[in-house]
């Protein structure tokens, strides 16, 4: 799985609060570690969302990371979105998400270790 992006004190949905992170995963990862933590209907956002936008995964990183979610570091929120969710036309230039270096990880436990710069 792979880490490229970070969201300081996010607020999304009014349900995550703190510092979140944009988690790419192949399906293989998803089905081994992301998806035994979401509810059934979670499951089948993700399943849609890869197959309508995970075309563009080759785009902005690999063509095969096209389960994507926004997490928690303490792993309380995980919810699926579309590949280009972080830098879509939507945030009309606003995103909360910034670029950090790549980190790639084996689970979602991992993320809980992952620095946030404090400049943000």
């Amino acid at each position: 799985m792979l880490v490229r992006y970070f969201w300081k004190n996010s607020d999304l949905y009014g349900l995550c609060h703190g510092d979140a992170l944009w988690v790419e995963a192949t399906a293989s990862e998803a089905e081994s570690d992301i998806f035994s933590r979401l509810s059934e209907e979670d499951i089948s956002e993700s399943r849609k969302l890869a197959e309508k936008t995970g075309h563009l995964a080759a785009r902005f990183s690999r063509p095969d990371l096209t389960f994507c979610f926004v997490v928690s570091k303490d792993l309380s929120f995980i919810r699926p979105f579309h590949v280009h969710y972080p830098f879509h036309q939507l945030w009309n230039a606003y995103s909360p998400f910034r670029k950090m270096p790549d980190i790639n990880v084996k689970t979602l436990d991992e993320l809980s270790e992952i620095h946030i710069p404090q400049e943000y």
